[in-house]
This record gives structure tokens, sequence and C-alpha cells, in this order.
């Protein structure tokens, strides 16, 4: 029973990361019809093309390398995890970007096993910050700001 409950797992992984690859692939080929750019300055294509084809290269090589898992021991996590997103998508404009991914970096830092406060204080915090930095200087967008616009 329990041999039969493993490959079932396995063969529902290798489905899930196949279903993955041909969306990147679908990705991907929608991406094609965007313009590359030039060197100096790339195109709306660039990027898409980019991300679509890691992503269809890390679903195949998880479909290739998926190995029985064991038996979870719990699911609140990707209940937990899911709701966290939804409160994200939702306080995103009220709250800003900074704010809004201090406490969805520091949930999940918590559920992935960040024993202390400081663990969590030394994901959560900077992180955010980087990123917004990243966006704004790097690549000139905008992120929300929400109560601290401003300030940032």
């Amino acid at each position: 029973m329990r041999v039969a409950q493993a490959s079932g797992r396995l063969r529902a992984q290798r489905v899930v990361a196949l279903a993955i690859a041909a969306v990147c692939a679908g990705y991907f080929w929608v991406a094609l019809d965007l313009a590359w750019g030039s060197t100096t300055r790339p195109g709306p294509g660039l990027f898409p093309r980019i991300s679509a084809a890691l992503a269809l290269l890390l679903a195949v090589v998880a479909a290739v390398l998926a190995a029985p898992l064991p038996e979870p021991e719990r699911v609140s996590g990707a209940w937990t995890c899911s709701l966290a997103l939804l409160a994200f998508c939702l306080l995103l404009q009220p709250l800003g970007f900074v704010l809004t991914g201090t406490l969805l970096a520091a949930l999940l830092a918590r559920l992935l096993g960040a024993a202390t406060p400081a663990q969590v204080a030394a994901i959560a915090l900077p992180a955010p910050l980087l990123l917004h930095l990243l966006f704004a200087r790097a690549f000139d967008i905008k992120l929300p700001a929400g109560l601290l616009r401003g300030w940032i």
C-alpha cells in the first residue's frame, strides 16, 4: 500500500512539473512576438524570454529528478502561505511594498524554520528594502509606497 502511495505521489510530482513546463513553453511562445530590443536598450521581449526559458529548464529538471517524498506531516503551511500571499496582494496598495513585504517575509521566514526573532528580522527587514531599492534604481520601477510615502 505504501509503495503504491509513493508511486502515486512521484507520478503527481512529475505531472505537475510537466504542466508547469507546458505553461512556461506557452509563455515563451507568446514572448516571441515581442521585440528583443538592442544591446543598449532591451526590448519588451527580452526578460519574458529569459524568465520563461529558465523556468522551463527548471520545470524539466524537476520532472526528471523527481523523487518520492515522505508522507507529509502537515499541510497547514501551504494554506498559511496561500493566505499570506492573498493578504500581501490585498495590503500592497494601502501599506506599500516595504511594509507588506516585511510582513510576508517575516511570516515565510518563520514558516521555513527561522527559530528566533533575530533570525526572522535578519531576513524580513533587509529583503523588502533591498528589493525596493533594486526596482527603483536599477529598473526604474516605482513600487507602491503606501504608508511610507515621502520617506522612501
